[in-house]
């Protein structure tokens, strides 16, 4: 996917998960918010639940993630689950703004 991402998506996501990179390409955005939730899981997994829950994640969704194999699969399912909420979070805003 190397599509541009849309910049005021990437403003408001990135301040949540406070991205310091700027990527101009969909899948470069991933790899980086990848990375911060991969040092969150590792480092600040309290923060990351944190923010899970302010996003309205199901907490059984980030339990399934702590049981896969590895944790570069737990930190890919919970990166997925975090861009589709966060793309819903985007739409419906642009879409009900008064």
């Amino acid at each position: 996917m190397n599509e541009t991402i849309n910049p005021d998506f990437y403003e408001l996501v990135s301040q949540r998960w406070e991205l310091e990179d700027n990527p101009s390409q969909w899948s470069l955005f991933i790899q980086t918010l990848k990375n911060r939730v991969m040092d969150l899981y590792q480092n600040q997994s309290e923060k990351l639940l944190q923010i899970l829950y302010r996003l309205d994640v199901p907490e059984e969704q980030f339990i399934y993630a702590s049981q896969l194999e590895t944790i570069e699969e737990t930190v890919q399912y919970l990166t997925q689950k975090i861009v589709d909420r966060e793309l819903k979070r985007y739409h419906f805003r642009k879409n009900y703004k008064g």
